[in-house]
């Protein structure tokens, strides 16, 4: 067929990305990953509208979990798929480490970063102080 876009979003989530692609003619295909989650934590950020605005466009995230090596880096974009919009929430991938991770929120807008301990395998709604 003649696909036009596509979005992945955690639609059960269960910290594993599903696939919505949309049709020119026909109705919209969602692929569901049935992959067993591993590791995973996933962050939903809201700025605070006036240093930094609601969805947290802008907005970095260093991720650091005790026995991974380095760190990861996901940032909030406006903007994430080609003709459609995928799941604003970030996600990071853990593997096979368990255990809570230290985040680093640096707000859009924000002179200091925002440090906490998050427990994996969930979402966590974090609210711009």
């Amino acid at each position: 067929g003649n696909s036009r876009g596509i979005a992945l979003v955690d639609l059960d989530n269960d910290g594993t990305l599903d696939a919505v692609v949309t049709h020119q003619f026909a109705p919209a295909s969602i692929y569901r990953n049935v992959a067993e989650p591993r590791g995973w934590l996933g962050l939903a950020l809201e700025g605070n509208g006036r240093s930094c605005n609601r969805d947290a466009v802008g907005t970095r995230v260093l991720l650091h979990v005790a026995g991974m090596q380095g760190e990861q880096l996901r940032e909030v974009h406006a903007a994430n798929g080609f003709a459609a919009q995928g799941d604003r929430r970030l996600l990071f991938g853990l593997g096979t480490t368990q255990g809570p991770a230290e985040v680093e929120i640096h707000w859009c807008g924000g002179a200091q970063a925002q440090r906490l301990t998050l427990a994996s395998g969930r979402y966590h709604k974090v609210v711009q102080p």
